[in-house]
């Protein structure tokens, strides 16, 4: 028996434990529970049970091993929860370092193509297009409605200094009101945009005051020009000039057919005007409307008895090829 149990024990029950295992015919069993005090110290309580088996102080030391393995158990537990801890710290460490869930950061990330005014230097060209501007969408993949084909057209062969033609009196004073017109079919795919005419007034007649740029609409070759789609006065300082000058357009003025007709509408009839000329085809693509020349309607120059064409060249954009 260990020293620090004996003196919970009173004299008899020493005597009582002494006496028991040499007593014939009855052989109770004598057990231990034990328990902590306040003080920290062990109690011991005998009871007595069925058996003959000697007390030992086995059941102590097995207590003693349990309260260990608690202990263990619950520094476990705190070692896991300090480990998911640093799990969950690692995890918001990752989701900061950047990628497709980071849209909107004003940096382009791995999985974005752009984010915000951010396209990374990509231009309307590397995507196959033949101008415009890339934006960047709300998903941060690259918008591409701000880019475009681009399609310059003439039908004279690039020969416009041979002649000019309109309609005029014979002291090259009057004729107007006047329209002159040069058509085409675009390859790119309508609607279309007008975004620049190029055109070469004469010089032979006193340049007007008054001239609006005109489109029409077209059905192609064989027919007259259509519908008015557009009419912009031109500034008489700046874009009624003699030669060649390339007006830009204010706005794009949209063509839903792959026709059009572009040209010249005179405003005053006391002004006359002529634009440079090419008969180097007649392929009956250019159209004249003057009362002062006997011409009420649009008549194709080749059946006016004059074969060629006049030297307006538009440039047309489409977001189709």
């Amino acid at each position: 028996m260990s020293p620090q149990l004996a003196p919970r024990f009173s004299l008899a029950c020493v005597a009582l434990l002494i006496a028991l295992p040499g007593c014939p015919g009855d052989d109770p069993e004598v057990s231990t529970e034990s328990g902590t005090t306040t003080d920290g110290t062990t109690t011991m309580v005998a009871t007595t049970m069925p058996t003959t088996t000697p007390m030992t102080t086995e059941p102590m030391s097995s207590s003693s091993d349990s309260a260990d393995i608690t202990t263990a158990s619950v520094d476990d537990t705190s070692s896991s929860s300090s480990e998911g801890s640093s799990s969950s710290e690692g995890s918001s460490s990752s989701s900061s370092s950047g990628g497709a869930g980071d849209c909107g950061n004003g940096m382009v990330d791995v999985g974005e193509d752009c984010d915000g005014a951010d396209v990374g230097g990509a231009l309307c060209t590397d995507q196959g297009f033949d101008d415009g501007e890339i934006a960047c969408d709300d998903t941060c993949a690259f918008d591409l409605s701000g880019c475009f084909f681009v399609e310059s057209l003439q039908n004279d062969n690039g020969m416009c200094d041979a002649n000019e033609l309109g309609c005029t009196d014979m002291t090259g004073t009057g004729g107007n009101p006047q329209d002159l017109l040069e058509c085409y079919e675009s390859t790119l795919t309508p609607p279309i945009d007008v975004t620049v005419v190029q055109y070469s007034i004469g010089d032979s007649v006193p340049l007007p005051d008054a001239v609006d740029l005109v489109i029409h609409e077209w059905a192609g070759p064989g027919n007259l020009p259509g519908m008015l789609v557009e009419q912009i006065p031109l500034d008489p300082l700046t874009d009624i000039v003699a030669g060649t000058y390339d007006f830009v357009l204010p706005t794009p003025v949209n063509v839903v057919t792959a026709g059009f007709c572009v040209g010249f509408h005179g405003e005053d009839a006391t002004d006359g005007f002529r634009v440079d000329f090419t008969d180097a085809d007649g392929t009956g693509e250019s159209f004249l409307r003057a009362n002062a020349c006997g011409l009420a309607a649009f008549t194709e120059l080749t059946n006016a008895m004059i074969p060629g064409n006049f030297c307006i060249r538009p440039t047309v954009t489409s977001s189709n090829p």
